[in-house]
This record gives C-alpha cells, sequence and structure tokens, in this order.
C-alpha cells in the first residue's frame, strides 16, 4: 500500500473491506469508502484525524460493520505512513481457529480471535474482498499493488492456496487482465 507523500494536508486513507454484498455502496472521506456497508469487516490504514473515536496519528485500525465514526475495535498507531513509499500488508484469516493477523511491513499488527462467518457474516462463509479510498476536501494519492492473494471458488476447496492463472479466450492474456 502507498498511502501518497502529502504529508501536511493529505487524506484521507485505504481500508481492505470483506463483504457479501458485492454492490452496496460506501461513502466519501473519513468513510474511506466503506462507512455504513453491512455486514463488512475492514482493516484501514487512516491518514486523517477525524475525530475523538480514532487516534490521531496515521493509524491502522479494525472496523467491524461499516461504522467509521465511532470508536475502532482495535487500533494500532503506525506513525507517518504518507511517505511515498509502498508498504506491505498481510491479511491472513484461519478458519479453524477462528483468528487473523494484519502485519504491516512485517511486523504484526493485530492478532484476533473473532468468529467473522458467524458474529459478522451470519454464517455466511463467502465474501467479496478489495480495497477502497476516499477522500473529502483533503486529497492525496491512494494505491494499492497486489502481489497474491488466496481465492476459493463457492463450493470449492483450497489445495494449494491459489488459484491458476487462465486464459480462457486464448489470446496469451491472462483473464484478470483481459
Amino acid at each position: 500500500l502507498n498511502l501518497g507523500d502529502n504529508v501536511s494536508g493529505g487524506a484521507d486513507g485505504i481500508a481492505f473491506v470483506m463483504q457479501p454484498l458485492s454492490i452496496n455502496e460506501g461513502s466519501i472521506g473519513g468513510g474511506l469508502g466503506y462507512s455504513g456497508i453491512r455486514p463488512s469487516v475492514a482493516v484501514e490504514f487512516d491518514t486523517y484525524y477525524n475525530g475523538s473515536f480514532e487516534l490521531q496519528n496515521d493509524h491502522a485500525g479494525v472496523v467491524y460493520d461499516g461504522y467509521t465514526y465511532q470508536n475502532h475495535a482495535h487500533e494500532y498507531d503506525l506513525g507517518e505512513i504518507e511517505d511515498g513509499n509502498y508498504h506491505d500488508f498481510v491479511f491472513n484469516w484461519t478458519a479453524s481457529t477462528k483468528t487473523f493477523t494484519v502485519s504491516w511491513d512485517g511486523l504484526m499488527i493485530f492478532d484476533i480471535t473473532k468468529d467473522l462467518v458467524l458474529d459478522i457474516f451470519t454464517s455466511n462463509p463467502y465474501v467479496y474482498f478489495g480495497f477502497t479510498s476516499a477522500t473529502g476536501a483533503a486529497t492525496n494519492n491512494q494505491l494499492v499493488k497486489i502481489s497474491e492473494s488466496c481465492n476459493v471458488i463457492e463450493g470449492g476447496a483450497i489445495t494449494d492456496g491459489y488459484l491458476p492463472v487462465t486464459d480462457t479466450d486464448g489470446d496469451a492474456i491472462p483473464n484478470y487482465l483481459d
């Protein structure tokens, strides 16, 4: 993740969000594009102080059900992250232990045990996931570079953790680039 380099006037950040709805709306500015999406789990990387419900410094936070303007379930002070550099972010979910971890530049910042499937997604184990970002009056570049991901098709299983790159139309371009 690259949160831009506008330190004095930059906003608002990037969020990794899981939600089962696919077509629901988020919001602008401090809502980072996911405020109001219910049900959802978000890991936000927030670069703008929006009020007493969050840390003043750039921070990571875990937010359930799109309640971005309330106290975050978990927070971690990241210091200044609007440095124009890419930072490694890893989200890992282990269903058997109901644990998810979040790492930032190789440091584990969250290790949380919560039954996301039951407590958040009402027993639905299939969710959409991705990144969202938003700005209000203050702006900054918000960039995401995905190195690898793990996907399961509904009713499928993970064998080695990753799906093979496919080219179903035979044009020598992988489907995800078509």
